[in-house]
């Protein structure tokens, strides 16, 4: 039995019934990855909140008598169930009074039923045979301070015999999942080092300057990080942590106290009006963060792109690397773990994409058709916050973790509670994406492009920084995330893309929005959802690029079944595609 701490948030927030039930998803999802339960990882558990709240949203729009919006599973659902607006909970109650025997009770399950049915995401989630290619530049490769974790044999008995892992969080699944309701396929651009942008050179070696002064451990003298800059990392971090769960449901959790202050309906919490626009928000801002996570980790395992503790040390060039270079790295709260670089790749970043996703949905669904801000400027929405990693109950061991103590009776370090104030949610997307190059797990181009956000010098992909390095960000308010850049694949060439997960977050909530909320009902894939056709970023054999390698080995390990084929296509294709370019006399970018 795990003890979860309490919430630091408005009791009344719960006696309505959609934010109860938007309440009931995020404990699971700190519970599941408290106890190593399933659907965990950032976006796997985005796709369970999404799935949730898309059956919340039709359950009480199919029973609305006059809905303002349609449902997502067809375009005029009705029902014939008492209105939503009939059922309010009880004072007081930690769980809704329901009839498992009512009409109203069966049509809510079979909502649910029909909604996990439709859009079960099916294989990818597990690591499978997936591996790294180590010690070559740009390519992802495993945590080197902590390699391996120990887990039982046997998880029904977790003090017993314990093996050792290799952890790689769902290296298919962006390429097998089915999108909820994104209309069309989302790319980034090619990052520095890689495809088109090969030649950048220059911009990767200021990020790599950036990674060392901005990222480094504390107790390092080339780190240059500000104490205010450490905090605001650990703010956002949700790295999968005890008790705390995945970035999604800090997303959430701010979200919940957007939509208390942005509610038409100011006098009762728990009116009609009310719960029209919350089963509305969380919806779009979970569909969208589910879709946000499907494209992220495709383009993740795309790129296959290192973290900067592999960069920084692994650098091949005389005098660039530091082989005992630390970064601050993800918290392993409410643990005695060591801080840990997340074991999936790099570009882009999930938080700056999961991020901006979110609270751009919010900011259309709250900016009145764009009334009352424009898309891409700064919106209006303040808010206060106490991050659960800095709440002054969250701690750092000294001693393995009890699940049947509270956490506030075991030992360790103390976080300090730091109450933050935000001007508005446009600030909050760029200090969310910011924060991941302050604990170092992250590149400045992971989550935008430098440029956009960075104050220039008089040199091409240079940026400056103080009299004490810190480095120069110019005011978020400022910023637009406009810069694109192109991919080197076949089928996309000379065409612009965003830089980072930033502006991948903001074309998906931008998409979804645009479309209202409706079903992805082509183009779904089927497991060829790759880079793109013809894509020659890396080399793991002479004749293999990672992806072939990759499904060649699948199709080997698991034999045939529905998606083998494709995974065989996968293979042959960038086999011939990598032979057709030796022979055209280039060579693969990677060697």
């Amino acid at each position: 039995m795990v003890l979860l701490p309490p919430l630091e948030e408005p009791t009344e927030y719960n006696s309505n019934y959609i934010l109860y039930w938007n309440h009931a998803g995020l404990e699971f999802n700190r519970l599941t990855h408290s106890v190593n339960g399933p659907q965990t990882g950032p976006p796997i558990s985005a796709r369970a909140l999404g799935i949730l709240h898309l059956a919340i949203h039709d359950a009480y729009f199919a029973l609305d008598t006059s809905p303002k919006y349609n449902t997502y599973l067809t375009a005029n659902l009705t029902a014939t169930p008492p209105s939503a607006g009939e059922y309010t909970l009880p004072p007081k109650m930690d769980s809704p009074d329901f009839d498992a025997l009512s009409e109203s009770y069966r049509f809510g399950v079979a909502v649910g039923d029909t909604m996990l049915k439709l859009l079960d995401h099916g294989p990818g989630l597990e690591s499978g045979i997936y591996r790294p290619t180590p010690h070559v530049p740009y390519r992802f490769n495993d945590e080197p301070t902590n390699p391996v974790k120990l887990v039982p044999i046997d998880p029904n008995n977790p003090e017993g015999p314990k093996t050792a892992v290799h952890q790689y969080h769902a290296p298919v699944y962006g390429m097998t999942a089915k999108r909820i309701a994104s209309q069309c396929e989302h790319f980034c651009a090619d990052p520095p080092g890689l495809g088109a942008a090969v030649n950048r050179t220059v911009e990767y070696d200021d990020a790599l300057d950036d990674i060392i002064r901005m990222g480094g451990a504390i107790h390092l003298n080339s780190t240059k990080r500000t104490p205010s800059q450490t905090a605001k990392g650990f703010f956002w971090a949700y790295d999968g942590a005890n008790l705390l769960g995945t970035p999604p449901r800090l997303y959430n959790q701010i979200l919940r106290k957007v939509a208390d202050t942005e509610r038409p309906d100011k006098s009762d919490i728990t009116s009609n009006d009310n719960n029209a626009d919350f089963a509305r928000l969380f919806a779009l801002a979970n569909v969208t963060m589910a879709d946000a996570g499907i494209f992220a980790w495709r383009e993740k395992y795309c790129y296959d792109y290192w973290r900067p503790l592999s960069g920084v040390r692994e650098d091949p060039r005389p005098g660039f690397a530091d082989p005992f270079w630390l970064s601050v790295g993800a918290p392993s709260t409410n643990t005695n773990d060591i801080p840990f670089k997340p074991p999936f790749p790099a570009y882009p970043s999930g938080h700056a994409t999961f991020g901006a996703a979110a609270f751009q949905i919010a900011r259309r669904h709250y900016s009145k058709d764009g009334t009352r801000w424009k898309n891409r400027e700064p919106d209006t929405i303040s808010f206060k916050f106490t991050s659960e990693e800095l709440n002054g109950v969250s701690r750092d061991l000294h001693q393995p973790y009890d699940p049947s103590r509270a956490i506030i009776e075991q030992p360790g370090s103390v976080r300090t509670k730091i109450l933050r104030e935000f001007t508005c949610l446009w600030e909050a997307i760029f200090e969310n994406a910011i924060s991941r190059i302050w604990l170092g797990v992250h590149w400045s181009f992971d989550a935008f492009a430098p440029e956009d956000a960075l104050v220039k010098t008089n040199r091409k992909d240079v940026y400056t920084t103080t009299r004490g390095c810190v480095t120069t960000y110019k005011d978020p308010k400022e910023i637009r995330y406009e810069t694109c850049g192109p991919r080197a694949d076949s089928t996309k060439q000379n065409k612009p893309f965003p830089v980072g997960g930033v502006g991948l977050g903001l074309d998906i909530a931008d998409d979804i929005y645009d479309n209202k909320l409706k079903p992805r009902t082509v183009n779904q894939p089927s497991g060829r959802d790759r880079c793109g056709k013809g894509s020659t970023y890396n080399k793991v054999r002479p004749e293999l690029g990672p992806l072939a390698e990759f499904a060649l080995r699948e199709c080997v390990s698991s034999g045939p079944n529905e998606d083998s084929g494709s995974l065989v296509e996968i293979a042959e294709e960038e086999t011939a595609s990598i032979r057709d370019k030796k022979d055209e006399g280039q060579i693969p970018l990677i060697s």
